[in-house]
């Protein structure tokens, strides 16, 4: 049995610029994590975030794009290399009235302590993003 996570959030910005924050690696490094990161099908992206242990070098997740439709959808193949596991982690963004919702759902999750890990974690960095946007 594999878990997945979904998320939405409304931006008061058009989906063109909340775009731009999802496949633009400056952008990715201020609200995700410090990357490499280039919108092309089938590039794998190295994504690093401090681990928790002191002492360690930083972790790296692995990001691979699955699928590109702009300013509407991507996805990625997403792997922590630490715990090997591949998931999946899709971005919808649909223009509503205001501005644009953004759906996340990140799926293929092995165990509940990752999905309570990440279940924790991209709340926050929807956060991030939305403050980024902001600026």
């Amino acid at each position: 049995m594999t878990l997945t996570l979904d998320f939405e959030k409304h931006f008061p910005h058009p989906p063109a610029k909340v775009w731009r924050a999802l496949v633009t690696s400056d952008a990715l490094a201020q609200w995700l994590m410090p990357n490499d990161f280039e919108p092309v099908i089938g590039r794998t992206a190295r994504f690093t975030y401090p681990r928790e242990d002191c002492g360690q070098d930083d972790g790296v997740v692995l990001v691979e794009v699955e699928e590109l439709d702009p300013p509407a959808r991507m996805v990625w193949r997403w792997q922590n290399a630490d715990l090997g596991q591949t998931t999946r982690v899709v971005f919808s963004l649909e223009a509503i009235g205001d501005g644009t919702r953004l759906r996340l759902s990140h799926s293929g999750i092995p165990t509940e302590q990752e999905a309570r890990s990440l279940g924790s974690g991209w709340p926050g960095k929807l956060e991030s993003l939305d403050h980024m946007l902001q600026d």
